[in-house]
C-alpha cells in the first residue's frame, strides 16, 4: 500500500467518475428519447404503444439516475478537497489495514495511483460505523475488522 494518498488525488478522481457518469447518462436519455421519436415515426397500433411506454420507462428509470448522480456533485461540491480532520466524518480519507476509504458519496471502488479507495457515504452501513471514529480505533463490518490508522 502506498504511504498516502493525497485527498485532493481521490477528491479529483471522484469528481472525475461522478462527471463521466453523469455524461453517460445523458446520452443514454438522449438516446432513448431519439429511439420513442423514431419509433414513432415507423410503427402504428399496439406494438407502437408497447414500445413508446417502454420507452418512457427507461427515460424516468435513466432521469432518476441523474436525480441521483446530480445529488452527489452536490455533495461533493460541499467537500473540502484539502481540509484535514482528526474525526471521521463527510470529507475524510481514511487509511485503515484493509485499504483506504474516502467518505463522501457511494461511488464503490476508485482507483488512485494504482491503490484502490472505497467511496462511501456515510449513510452507508459502513459510513454510520466509521462516523465520528479516530485514528486508533477499530471497527467491524461484515465479521471483518478495520484498524484505523490514520484520518484526513
Amino acid at each position: 500500500m502506498l504511504a498516502r494518498i493525497e485527498k485532493r488525488e481521490i477528491y479529483d478522481a471522484v469528481n472525475a467518475a461522478l462527471e463521466v457518469r453523469i455524461t453517460d447518462v445523458k446520452d443514454l436519455i438522449n438516446r432513448y428519447q431519439e429511439a420513442a421519436n423514431t419509433e414513432e415515426k415507423n410503427t402504428a397500433g399496439d406494438k407502437h404503444e408497447v414500445t413508446k411506454a417502454q420507452m418512457q420507462w427507461e427515460v424516468e428509470k435513466a432521469n432518476r439516475q441523474l436525480s441521483n448522480l446530480l445529488e452527489m456533485r452536490q455533495v461533493m461540491l460541499r467537500v473540502d478537497p484539502v481540509g484535514l480532520t482528526e474525526t471521521i466524518s463527510t470529507g475524510s480519507m481514511v487509511k485503515t489495514d484493509q485499504g483506504y476509504f474516502f467518505v463522501a458519496i457511494a461511488m464503490g471502488r476508485v482507483m488512485v495511483d494504482h491503490e484502490p479507495v472505497m467511496c462511501i457515504s456515510g449513510i452507508s452501513p459502513i459510513g454510520k460505523i466509521m462516523f465520528g471514529k479516530n485514528a486508533g480505533d477499530t471497527v467491524e463490518f461484515n465479521d471483518k475488522k478495520y484498524l484505523i490508522e490514520k484520518v484526513y
